[in-house]
């Protein structure tokens, strides 16, 4: 939850492409939270998902235009 503002937007607007990881390492560290192999897996498997969430939502709500 500490890194939720982390996350990378491209320049010209859409979903949230990936999390800023120069960010999320020292959130990391500040909060205690082990940087090891199994975090970093896990972290790339959330961001992964969230991905996929946040980009179906937004072609929903930003549907093609048919021309």
């Amino acid at each position: 939850m500490a890194c939720e503002r982390s996350w990378r937007y491209p320049a010209m607007g859409g979903p949230p492409i990936g999390l800023d990881w120069s960010q999320v390492r020292p959130l990391s560290d500040g909060l205690g939270v082990a940087w090891d192999r199994t975090t970093i897996v896990m972290m790339q498997a959330m961001e992964q998902e969230a991905a996929k969430v946040w980009t179906a939502d937004w072609n929903r709500k930003n549907p093609p235009n048919p021309t």
